[in-house]
């Protein structure tokens, strides 16, 4: 059974679902009523039988939710259940999750002093803080922060780049030497991989977004890390705060401090503004860099020949379907395909020391993979130029 009972009401939605999958990637294993309900099954008898059961519950609310009859009444379940000593519920853990300027709290909580973590406002520093909280109440280390960035583009700074002269140029000229199609098809192609947001590229064929590639990743590599009684891992997506105006020293220096993480999309590297932030960024020493090449919708074909392959051949096989194996090093992958996104973040996360600091073997694993090892400098065009 779950460790982890997660309350919730329909205006939350938006704010708790990204909350429940973050906390899955950690490998914790919670209770959440939209996924885990038995088809046909009836609410009130599962949702008590999952109280009784669990641990810690987690209760998510906000102004417009703390009022609400299911909140009021999954509260009292777990109240009645937390006061029961008969049941393993010992932590009622209540969540502002969304907007609360009016702090409006369940009654029975409040009343009874339970105190609230702040997740609506609080930022990366507040959901890292409420993790390791659960950890705690579980009876385990919490998780081992590694900082990541993404760089790339919005749909908006592709068309951008697309007006650009020689930039674009040296672009096209690229990717039509990695058979990429030649203008205008060009352009339409590159402007697929991009969205509202950077965090929305999807260079694949799937036009998945490449972070639900690394989320789905982490949660693997979590779950084999757990097993093997090792901390798990916690992404802290932080690029604002390394390239921003106020370059936030706190950030900066845990950047440096430890393993990290920095992706970044080749195609967005021409446009000025990235190129930029880029330079800004501090110290890459402890850095595993994937590289995102140009041609990796193109070469997402090869995913199922590589799949088919990998069945036929044994050893090849255990590298690609079974992740509690550490992949063979004797193989390697660049990233232009999901299975080889997927086998290379796999083999970086779980090979991340299980401390605080950044240990020269863990990074050292990590270049073992040939798309790690390149140098930023070598292949960003001068910022400003042509």
């Amino acid at each position: 059974m779950a460790s982890i009972f997660l309350s919730w009401s329909s205006p939350d939605v938006d704010a708790v679902l990204p909350l429940r999958n973050r906390l899955r990637d950690l490998g914790l294993d919670l209770w959440e009523y939209s996924e885990d309900m038995p088809v046909g099954s009836q609410i009130h008898q599962q949702v008590l039988s999952a109280i009784n059961q669990v641990q810690v519950a987690v209760i998510c609310f906000s102004d417009a939710t703390a009022g609400r009859d299911w909140i009021r009444d999954e509260a009292a379940w777990c109240y009645q259940s937390y006061l029961d000593k008969t049941r393993s519920l010992k932590h009622i853990v209540p969540v502002w999750i969304a907007a609360h300027p009016k702090d409006k709290i369940p009654k029975l909580l409040k009343d009874n002093s339970f105190p609230v973590f702040d997740l609506a406002t609080g930022g990366g520093d507040a959901l890292e803080r409420f993790a390791g909280k659960l950890f705690e109440l579980l009876g385990h280390d919490a998780p081992l922060t590694i900082p990541a960035a993404l760089f790339s583009m919005t749909r908006k700074q592709c068309v951008k780049l697309f007006k650009a002269n020689a930039q674009y140029e040296a672009l096209a000229k690229l990717c039509l030497s990695v058979g990429m199609p030649p203008p205008p098809g060009l352009f339409k192609s590159l402007a697929d991989r991009y969205g509202e947001t950077p965090e929305d590229l999807a260079p694949f064929a799937t036009g998945k977004p490449l972070l639900a590639s690394i989320n789905a990743t982490l949660r693997e590599a979590n779950q084999w890390r757990v097993r093997a009684k090792k901390r798990p891992l916690m992404l802290r997506w932080m690029q604002d705060e390394l390239v921003g105006p106020a370059k936030l020293q706190k950030a900066r220096d845990l950047w440096t401090s430890r393993d990290s993480l920095l992706v970044v999309d080749s195609v967005s590297a021409f446009h000025p503004d990235i190129q930029l932030k880029l330079l800004e960024m501090p110290d890459l020493n402890r850095t595993a860099l994937l590289w995102v090449p140009p041609y990796t919708r193109h070469l997402a074909v090869l995913e199922s020949s590589l799949r088919t392959t990998a069945q036929v051949v044994a050893r090849l096989g255990d590298a690609f379907t079974t992740w509690e194996k550490e992949p063979l090093r004797s193989i390697a992958f660049d990233t232009s395909t999901p299975v080889g996104l997927r086998l290379w973040l796999h083999r970086a996360l779980t090979g991340v020391a299980d401390q605080e600091e950044a240990l020269p073997e863990a990074l050292a694993a990590m270049a073992e993979v040939r798309s790690v090892a390149i140098q930023l400098r070598d292949v960003l065009p001068k910022a400003g130029g042509g």
